[in-house]
């Protein structure tokens, strides 16, 4: 074996080379799976956490974007990763921060309406 030969090798089961072609394809951001899908399961007005858990996290993934209304040409997914292409994870990002937003005001909504009534009485 010759230096060049070892080195590819290495870098194809080490899977660089897999990422950088899919990076030159347009999907430059990368995540995997269980992250993903650990961050985006609880996202309010999804309802998804007690469906999804069971399935596989390629599954997982799949549903999440699709039910996030993340068109199919804007992501690709992996063996054990999800590529997104430019701007699409933080879209995501944003739109998981507004919702959480959104269920903060509704409990702070509700907690300010019991303390007033506690003290009306």
């Amino acid at each position: 074996f010759n230096e060049d030969e070892v080195v590819m090798r290495q870098l194809q089961t080490s899977g660089v080379l897999d990422a950088l072609r899919v990076s030159r394809e347009g999907y430059p951001d990368r995540m995997i799976f269980e992250t993903f899908s650990s961050q985006y399961i609880a996202v309010p007005g999804l309802k998804t956490a007690a469906e999804l858990a069971p399935k596989p996290p390629k599954e997982r993934v799949d549903t999440l974007l699709e039910r996030l209304e993340v068109p199919k040409e804007k992501f690709r997914s992996g063996k054990t990763r999800v590529f997104f292409a430019a701007g699409v994870l933080d879209g995501l990002r944003a739109k998981r921060t507004a919702m959480q937003a959104k269920i903060a005001t509704e409990i702070q909504r509700v907690g300010r309406g019991l303390v007033a009534r506690a003290k009306a009485r």
